[in-house]
Formats: C-alpha cells, structure tokens, sequence
C-alpha cells in the first residue's frame, strides 16, 4: 500500500499496486508511512473484474471505465479506475484532480492551473494563464537569476493555512520553453530530442496540437520550496506573450479561475454522481481575493 497526504490533510492510498510508476515518483514530496483516517482508497488498473459491470467511456477514442463508492455520509470511500491505455494520463486528470479538488474545497481551498513561486521578498507570486502563455519560460528566467524559489508548477491547490502547493513534483516543457536558455543543457539529450519532436508537430498542425514534457524539479537542478506558513502578501498575475505579466485585479482573479474550472468538466467527464463543486470553489474564491487582493 502507497499513501500520500498533500499539506498533511488532503489523504488519498492505493489498494493494490497502482501501475502508474511515473505519477508516483513525481507524488514522492507528499508520501506518508499509514493513509489518514478519512484517506480514499484508490484502485488503479487492477479493477478491471471488479468493474466488469460498469460500462466503457472514451476520451479521444481511449477507454477506460470507473465507479465511485460513497460512505453511508456522503463522503467518498472509494474510486476504482481501469484504462488499458493512457492509465497514468486519464486517472490523473479523470480521477486524482477531481478528487483533489473536492477535498480541497471541503476545506476551504481550490484547484486551479499555474505557477507559484517565492519572491526574495518573500511574496508568494502565481501566475495564471492559459497553457503555452510563457509562465514557466517567465519563472525558470527568475529561477536563473535566482530571484524566486519555485513552489510549484502545473496543478496547483490553495489551501487556506497552507497557501499554494503543487498537486506532483514537476515542471512542464515546451521547446520553447527552454530553447537556448542555461536550462537546455541541463535536460537529457533524450528529453531535448522529444521537445523538438513534439515542436515540429505544434509548427505543422498551427498549434492544433500542442505536446509538452512533464520532467521531475530535480532533473533540471531546481530545488523546489514548501511554503513554511501562510503568506499575508500574495499577488496574481496573468502572462502574455514575450513573456511578460500583468497583476490581475481580484475580479480577473475570480472569473479567470472559474472559467478554467468550468472548462475543465466540458474536456473531462465527471465520473462522480454529484456536480462539480463549482459553487463552492467560487465562494472560496471569494474569500480568498478578499483577504489577499485589492
């Protein structure tokens, strides 16, 4: 058995042998030796019998199938996930994000999808934008000049005593993202060769389709922080081509957010009974730019 609890709160084990080694060693900063209490038990891959009776879905032409099972209070006891393809990619963003997110907001948090990093001056700095808009090409820059921390990158979780963390241990790449920049080198020739691939795609498609790399903090020398207590100064910004950043009043931050959370059920089916928790997450919003944001 594997367990994880990110902030010592949200806690979440694997039954059997999960078969997702990748997402595993990238969740290794929040592993625990026993699951919490209230930790969800998770059955990856290896439910295929158990699921035998729950009906196949697609994404994209990629089937996988699931079933949720619920403690006599509503709370969520169980998720079981079977993909004969694609496992470790559909559980993380059909299964674990859902997840996560609905334990987050229990709390009094939110999910959404950028970079956090910390200022010398001790700030807490995130950057929100769509995927390709240049927030890791703006923060592997101040990372380089050494005057940020990285936080995190990718899927990101606030948590209202704990601030901005990252859901896995990772910094997602573009080619140029890091062509002919200090970080280049830095990755696996290996690495290098599949960002080029992947760049020669997004130029004969028109960007129609876009892949990146996911690799470990550690793979490029970063020694990624955990935020030690709650950050009174927070500021959010949104990044535009160049990079450059503009500060996003609490209003943008808001409606910025919710857009993305209301997406993200329009790409990826919802495999729990209840609604996404979009109400509630948009409240704890709220209160957040309310406390943080002019």
């Amino acid at each position: 058995m594997k367990a994880y609890a990110i902030a010592g709160k949200l806690g979440f084990h694997f039954a059997d042998d999960a078969q997702l080694p990748d997402l595993q060693k990238k969740m290794h900063d929040s592993a625990i030796a026993l699951p919490l209490p209230d930790s969800v038990k998770l059955t990856v891959n290896g439910a295929s019998r158990k699921l035998r009776k729950q009906p196949w879905h697609f994404y994209k032409g990629v089937p996988w199938k699931s079933q949720v099972v619920y403690n006599s209070d509503g709370t969520i006891n169980e998720v079981l996930f079977h993909a004969p393809l694609f496992c470790e990619y559909l559980f993380f963003r059909l299964v674990l994000l859902p997840l996560l997110w609905r334990l987050a907001v229990i709390h009094g948090g939110f999910y959404l999808l950028g970079t956090a990093c910390l200022t010398n001056d001790d700030i807490t700095q995130v950057l929100f934008a769509r995927p390709g808009a240049g927030k890791t090409s703006y923060v592997l820059k101040q990372l380089h000049e050494q005057t940020v921390q990285l936080l995190g990158d990718g899927s990101l979780l606030y948590l209202p005593e704990e601030g901005f963390m990252p859901v896995i241990d990772e910094v997602e790449l573009r080619w140029k993202t890091i062509a002919g920049t200090p970080w280049q080198n830095k990755l696996a020739l290996k690495k290098q060769l599949q960002l080029r691939f992947y760049h020669l795609i997004s130029c004969l498609t028109r960007r129609f389709i876009s892949l990146n790399i996911s690799v470990l903090s550690k793979e490029l020398g970063i020694e990624k922080r955990r935020e030690e207590k709650r950050r009174e100064e927070i500021c959010i910004y949104t990044v535009h081509p160049g990079p450059m950043v503009a500060k996003l009043s609490k209003e943008a931050v808001e409606e910025n957010i919710m857009l993305y959370l209301n997406n993200y059920h329009q790409i990826y089916q919802n495999i729990f009974t209840d609604s996404p928790p979009l109400t509630e997450s948009q409240q704890n919003i709220k209160i957040f730019c309310t406390k943080y944001l002019e």
